[in-house]
C-alpha cells in the first residue's frame, strides 16, 4: 500500500509580510499609547499641582485606675504633582503644636528611579497653633503626615477633629493624593484608546 507523501512548502511571501506589518503596527499602537501617557504627566500636567487630603482621626479610649485614656492619631498625606518644586506650601492645622507634634515621612507619589530631594519642613515659631512650610517640595513627592497623642481625653478628640485644616500654595487642590493619580492614569488610558481607535 502507498503511503501519501506529505509535502511541505514554504510561507508565501505574502504571508510573511501580513505578519511583519501585523507586528510593527502592534508595536507602534503600544507605543503610542506609552507616550500619550507621559504626555498627559509631563507635558500636559500643570507646574504647580498639589493635591492633599485632610486629616482622618483615629483612636481608642481604655479605663485604667477609674480613669479613662484615649490614644488618637490623625494622619493626611500632601503631594508635589506638578512639573516643578514649590517653595511656598504651607500647612495651617488649628491645634496646640507643643501638644500635637507633627511627623512627616517623604516617598514617592509614582515609583520613579529619578532622584529627589526629602522636602524640608519648617515649623513656624510666631505661631500658636501648628504651622509648617514646605520647601524644597520636589515633583513626585508624597508626605505622609501625623500628629499622635498616647494619653488625650475624648475632649481632645473632639477639639482636634473640629479644628481647622488648611494648605495653601500654588495650585493647591483638596484630592487624596494616590487615589487622584490612579483615577487620572485610567482616565488617560481611556482616552488614548478612544483617540487610537477606528
Amino acid at each position: 500500500m502507498a503511503h501519501a507523501r506529505r509535502i511541505l512548502r514554504p510561507m508565501s511571501d505574502d504571508g510573511g509580510t501580513f505578519w511583519s506589518r501585523s507586528g510593527k503596527a502592534g508595536f507602534l499602537l503600544v507605543l503610542g499609547s506609552i507616550g500619550m501617557l507621559v504626555l498627559s504627566e509631563t507635558v500636559l500636567r500643570s507646574d504647580h499641582e498639589v493635591f492633599y487630603s485632610r486629616p482622618t482621626v483615629s483612636s481608642h479610649c481604655r479605663t485604667t485606675a477609674g480613669r479613662e485614656w484615649c490614644w488618637v492619631s490623625a494622619s493626611f498625606a500632601i503631594a508635589n504633582n506638578g512639573r516643578v518644586a514649590q517653595d511656598d506650601v504651607r500647612i495651617e492645622w488649628g491645634i496646640d503644636a507643643q501638644r500635637w507634634p507633627l511627623f512627616c515621612g517623604g516617598s514617592d507619589l509614582i515609583g520613579s528611579a529619578k532622584p529627589r530631594r526629602a522636602p524640608r519642613l519648617t515649623r513656624s515659631e510666631a505661631a500658636a497653633t501648628l504651622a509648617y512650610d514646605i520647601r524644597e517640595f520636589d515633583p513626585n513627592t508624597i508626605l505622609d503626615c501625623s500628629v499622635d497623642c498616647m494619653r488625650c481625653s475624648r475632649e481632645d478628640i473632639a477639639a482636634l477633629e473640629q479644628a481647622a485644616f488648611a494648605v495653601t500654595g500654588q495650585g493647591v487642590v483638596e484630592a487624596d493624593p494616590r487615589a487622584t493619580i490612579f483615577v487620572r492614569f485610567f482616565v488617560n488610558a481611556g482616552r488614548v484608546l478612544g483617540a487610537l481607535s477606528p
